[in-house]
């Protein structure tokens, strides 16, 4: 699904039917290229410029694939947008595996589906098998806006983020914005601790992460906490 600035704009509908699950992930990464890159000219050379990295969606639409639960009436659903991207896979954690360790760890990898998992890793259509979200969390490092992973009981999310939405930020902003991914829940008090900034001048950006919808504000007072938007 490709949307515009809300739900309710549906630019793009495309359910991909009676084909191989390689043949599935072959169209939905043409589908991506279109929407997500583009090329410069710079110099005599034409440059790709990728508004959302080509190897985690790769990397995110195959672990969908071979980490899925079958047995779940449901499919596998892209949802795009201008400025982000969601994949959503039916089925949660396989048992034996907790959601840290899934999202924070390069852990053993339990095969829910081992013949498409070993036919993946044998194709090279996956990195290896237990290293998707370190390697997704890895390539946004440097970037501002951040991946965001939602596990339940039925259903594996994960959000990617369009790495030139915060092109409009100050370095100053940059910063701080990193600190809090860093600290998060962070209080003004730690921030100020561990940054250069005047208690005014940090005012002033948290404020101006607020309103671009970029960190959000929790409690009241002394109790008052910053983090990312999710």
């Amino acid at each position: 699904m490709r949307y515009g600035e809300n739900l309710a704009q549906i630019l793009e509908r495309i359910t991909p039917e009676k084909m191989s699950v390689l043949e599935m992930l072959e169209q939905a990464e043409a589908i991506f290229r279109r929407v997500y890159t583009y090329e410069t000219v710079e110099g005599f050379s034409r440059i790709l410029k990728e508004r959302i990295p080509v190897s985690c969606f790769r990397e995110l639409t195959a672990n969908a694939v071979i980490h899925r639960e079958w047995l779940i009436n449901s499919r596998i659903k892209v949802e795009m947008y201008p400025d982000r991207l969601y994949v959503l896979s039916p089925g949660g954690l396989p048992e034996g595996l907790s959601r840290d360790e899934y999202l924070y760890d390069r852990h053993l990898s339990i095969l829910r589906n081992r013949s498409l998992s070993l036919i993946f890793l044998k194709l090279g259509k996956i990195a290896s098998l237990g290293t998707g979200v370190p390697m997704i969390r890895e390539t946004y490092t440097s970037s501002v806006p951040q991946p965001v992973f939602d596990v339940s009981e039925s259903s594996f999310t994960t959000m990617l983020p369009a790495v030139d939405s915060a092109a409009d930020l100050t370095e100053e902003q940059k910063t701080l914005f990193r600190l809090i991914r860093d600290l998060q829940p962070v209080s003004s008090k730690t921030l100020l601790e561990n940054s250069s900034f005047t208690r005014s001048t940090q005012t002033r950006l948290l404020n101006g992460l607020i309103e671009k919808q970029i960190i959000i504000r929790n409690g009241s007072g002394p109790a008052t906490r910053y983090s990312l938007k999710k």
